[in-house]
């Protein structure tokens, strides 16, 4: 086979590849709307925050959406279990902020701020 050839029929098989069949088009758009629809019941309802919830990520993962809500610190971020093992000198319901060798650590999720 010449080199052209052999690049048209990978172009073709990359575009067969990455097309989506309508099944998959009306599912991407049915989810879409259901996350939205459920963004909007738990603010509307004062549900908690949305974005640490396990179907919503998984959702918004599906979806390829980008991570839109900003995390606030000691309030909304990923609570990590305090372990002594893991260093932790602070109680499990201490959510405030910690000092380590100057730099500033959140007490709920151990990321440096």
């Amino acid at each position: 086979m010449e080199l052209e050839t052999i690049n048209k029929l990978y172009l073709e098989l990359s575009q067969v590849t990455t097309a989506k069949t309508n099944r998959e088009i009306v599912l991407e758009s049915a989810l879409h709307n259901l996350y939205k629809e459920t963004v909007d019941y738990i603010t509307i309802n004062n549900l908690g925050p949305i974005h640490h919830n396990k179907t919503m990520e998984d959702a918004r993962y599906a979806l390829r959406l980008p991570h839109t809500y900003g995390t606030r610190h000691g309030v909304d971020c990923r609570k990590v279990r305090h372990r002594p093992e893991g260093g932790y000198l602070h109680s499990d319901d201490d959510d405030t902020p910690y000092d380590v060798d100057g730099a500033s650590y959140c007490g709920r999720c151990h990321m440096a701020l």
